[in-house]
């Protein structure tokens, strides 16, 4: 049975309904380390079973997303490593941490 709010006239995404079930999702911004392949990113919340989203946040790491996409290698708790570019232009990335529910 899919669940429904009240007014609300189409059926929540899979997101919403996480968050209705006790997940958690928290967002924010980082400058890439410029002249360093790895970026710490320390963030309370952050988990090892965190799943966190990327995306570009200025031109130049636009620029830099098409052909050397950066990734999260590894969490850990409130932090998680971003891997990029050796670049020296300043780049930002905006993130979307999101957390299963707990148990």
């Amino acid at each position: 049975m899919e669940r429904r709010l009240p007014g609300v006239a189409t059926p929540l995404d899979a997101n919403t309904k996480a968050l209705f079930q006790g997940a958690s999702m928290m967002v924010g911004e980082v400058t890439l380390t410029p002249g360093s392949t790895t970026t710490v990113v320390n963030f309370r919340g952050v988990s090892a079973k965190s799943h966190i989203d990327l995306e570009p946040t200025n031109a130049a790491m636009a620029t830099e997303w098409a052909t050397t996409r950066p990734y999260v290698s590894a969490k850990d708790t409130d932090q998680f490593t971003i891997t990029h570019a050796n670049n020296a232009t300043v780049r930002t990335i905006s993130f979307a941490v999101r957390n299963p529910r707990r148990a």
